[in-house]
């Protein structure tokens, strides 16, 4: 994975070319919400293909019931069926289907650019499926007479 995408190059009188390098924009601030049993929808900002310019070139988004660090990034689950990234600025959302219900869902998103270049993770976003578990049956109810 390398951190950083040519851009161009400028020409200079002493060193002949030097390269202008932009690292691959993360994502920041994805927000989701529950959608039901088995639904999560993930919202987030299309970053940039070089900084907050231009339009990345795919999207990673991956899932585990345990926190998503740098280090457990590959053990996560991929999503299926990722959006194509949008120009840098406009909101996104992607829903993600066949989860169990009532779990805690840890989401994360890295970015590409052209060159293959990958971002660093995303903010990790939490949230719970609904509940789908009903509450526990009546097993002592009385009846009396008062007099």
């Amino acid at each position: 994975m390398k951190p950083f995408s040519v851009l161009t190059s400028v020409p200079t009188k002493k060193l002949g070319y030097f390269l202008i390098l932009f690292a691959a924009l993360s994502i920041a601030g994805a927000n989701l919400s529950a959608q039901g049993l088995t639904s999560i929808t993930l919202t987030w900002t299309a970053p940039g293909d070089d900084g907050n310019v231009g339009q990345a070139a795919q999207y990673d988004v991956r899932y585990s019931v345990s926190p998503i660090t740098e280090q457990t990034w590959n053990s996560a689950t991929q999503a299926d069926g990722e959006p194509a990234p949008a120009p840098a600025g406009d909101p996104e959302s992607f829903t993600v289907d066949g989860l169990e219900a009532n779990t805690t869902y840890y989401f994360a998103i890295k970015t590409a650019d052209e060159a293959g270049n990958w971002s660093g993770l995303s903010n990790v976003a939490m949230v719970t499926t609904d509940d789908n578990i009903p509450p526990g049956n009546i097993t002592d109810l009385a009846a009396s007479v008062e007099q």
